[in-house]
Order: structure tokens, then sequence, then C-alpha cells
């Protein structure tokens, strides 16, 4: 929701700073919470190499999960994508067709010009795709080693990454917007906040953790952490720190994950809350979409425009509700349909 209110309130000011200012650093905490799933979902130390999948099955289940629902939203996009070039002439008709041919196959951040073409929020697809191939080949070897290095060494990473990007900014030319999305999005600059998340996952299953009220009162402080982090969104500096934004949301992963049985734990466990949670990847990948139907809509029938809150509430209930229909008839129906293929798979190599 942060990256919704981000992309949505970018030519209103309809919301305060703090609250509207967080999309892109959010998109942080889903790198560093990736790595710390994927560990925590397939690491197991009784299995050779220590991932309880092989890689390929890995990889199904990978583009299982993500593929169905992201074609989806490019078919949606796609309209405005050739509008955008063919009358708007957003793009050049060689980057045109590169992004008509990169786009689909998630490899749309390994070139700057066109790492938000067709589908912006999809930018973020592309690095994580990126982690989806190195998954398999990171934990094996990193879960060899020990979980605190392993956690000290991603920490340094992200720190060296997040210097490397500020310096490049520096004697990059100023204003060039290539060299601006190269600095954003290339996916090699994310790699250790994903690591970092891998790092977290080792700590949380090979080492001792809080327990009880001392994880309980952890996970507060986390919180607060992170709600100072949000309020500050407004600061560049805050925005720009990728090694604090990481710290913080690697605490709060840590901490909540110990605190199981705690008040925030509980609060996010309801059952309702759970289930937007599903659906919360389709309303990731389709809020632009719905976002520039939506307004393309209001311009044409005057009955919609009906103020600019309104307006949100009406946009935000279409986009809630949309994903959670992409969730129950076409994600999680795609998904089942790969577990099977793959369990089946599996049976018919024991038979």
């Amino acid at each position: 929701m942060a990256v919704v209110l981000f992309h949505y309130d970018s030519d209103k000011s309809l919301f305060p700073v703090w609250a509207s200012s967080f999309g892109y650093s959010a998109v942080s905490f889903f790198f560093v919470l990736s790595g710390f799933i994927l560990t925590y979902a397939h690491w197991d130390n009784r299995v050779k190499h220590g991932l309880n999948v092989a890689a390929g099955e890995f990889y199904t289940a990978r583009i299982g999960r993500i593929a169905p629902v992201y074609a989806f939203s490019l078919l949606l996009s796609a309209p405005f994508f050739v509008y955008g070039y063919l009358v708007s002439h957003q793009m050049s008709g060689p980057l045109f067709l590169m992004a008509t041919a990169l786009v689909p196959l998630l490899l749309q951040a390994w070139v700057p010009p066109i790492a938000l073409a067709w589908n912006i929020p999809a930018w973020s697809l592309s690095v994580e795709a990126f982690f989806y191939l190195m998954f398999p080949l990171m934990l094996p070897r990193l879960a060899g080693l020990r979980p605190l290095s392993v956690l000290g060494a991603s920490i340094a990473l992200v720190g060296a990454a997040a210097m490397a990007r500020s310096w490049l900014r520096l004697i990059g030319p100023s204003g060039d917007r290539n060299w601006q999305y190269f600095l954003d999005y290339f996916p090699l600059f994310h790699l250790p906040q994903f690591s970092l998340g891998i790092a977290i996952g080792l700590v949380f299953l090979k080492a001792r953790k809080p327990t009880g009220m001392t994880a309980d009162a952890l996970a507060a402080i986390a919180l607060a952490m992170l709600c100072f982090v949000v309020v500050q969104a407004q600061s560049h500096w805050m925005l720009s720190n990728s090694l604090l934004l990481s710290l913080v949301f690697g605490s709060l992963v840590y901490t909540l994950a110990a605190s199981q049985g705690g008040p925030v734990a509980r609060l996010l466990s309801v059952a309702p809350l759970v289930f937007l949670g599903q659906a919360s990847y389709a309303a990731y990948v389709l809020h632009i979409p719905i976002l520039v139907l939506w307004k393309s809509a209001a311009k044409r029938v005057d009955i919609l425009e009906c103020g600019p809150i309104a307006n949100f509430g009406i946009y935000i209930a279409i986009l809630i509700g949309m994903s959670i229909a992409t969730f129950i008839l076409l994600e999680r129906p795609a998904k089942n349909w790969v577990l099977r293929l793959r369990f089946s798979h599996v049976d018919a190599t024991r038979g």
C-alpha cells in the first residue's frame, strides 16, 4: 500500500508527505523479506546442500507463483504501452522493441532505459527474478558458514552497495535519467539486501533466538523504528540510506518471526489480513494499470469526478476487489496446478 500511495499521489499531494514518499524504500523491505522467507521455507540441514527442493523444482514453483498474474498485468497495460509509443512517442522504436522482448522475460531492470517500461512496478519483479535465479546457488554456500558471519558480511555488502551508489550518483552525469535508472533499479545493487534476508533467515533457524516477553519487546522496538523511518520519509537522507533502511527492515522481520505469539504477530495473523496479504502481489502488479484505467474513466464520465478523497476511495476499492478476484481466479489456481505437476513428478520418480 505504501507503493500504491506513492504512485497515486505523485501528481496530487493528497496525503501527507510521510505517507506518500515511502514507496521506493518500501520495496527494499520486500527484498529483505523475500530472502528471509525463501530461506525459512527451503533450508533443511538434513538434505544435501541444505536445499529441500531441486533447483529445477524451485524455479518451476517460482515461475508458477509470479508468471500468471504478471502476464495478466502486462495484458492490461499493453494498450497504454503501445499508445505511449505510437501516439505520445515516449520512447524510440529500438527501445520499444527491446521492451517488448525483455519485459515479458523479466529482464528489463538490466537495461536502464526500459527499466520502468510497460508496467512501472514490474522493475522490482525483474530484480526478484534475478534473486530467484541466484537463490539455489547462494543458500547452500551461505548455509555452510557461521550464520553470524554471514549476517555481518551481508550488512557490510549492503553498506558497500549504498556507498557505491552514492559515489556514482555524485560523479555521474547530472540529470541523466538513464544513469539515475541504473543506480535505482539495476539488480546487482539490490542483491545485498536479498543476501541480508537470507542471513537473517539462517540466524533465525540456526542460532538461539529471543522468546516470550523479550521477543515481544524487541518486536515493539523494531516496529517503533519502522514508524520513525516512515514518518521521516520526507528526508532525502533517510530515503537514500539503504543500509539504515535494510537494518530496520531486517530487525522487524526477525523480531516478528521470533515473537510468533506476541500481540503484533497475533494482529497480523487475523484471517482478513492474511487473506489481503495473499492478494497483495496482485495488488502490487495491477495497481498501475488499474490506476491508468480509472483516470481514463474519470475523465470521460463526469459523475466519477466526485472529489479527490472519494476518487481515491473508489480506486482503492476497485484495486482491492480486482486483486482478490485475480488471486482467487488466476493466481491460486495457477499455483496449485504447478504444485500438482511438481508432486506428480516426484511421485512418478519414486515409482
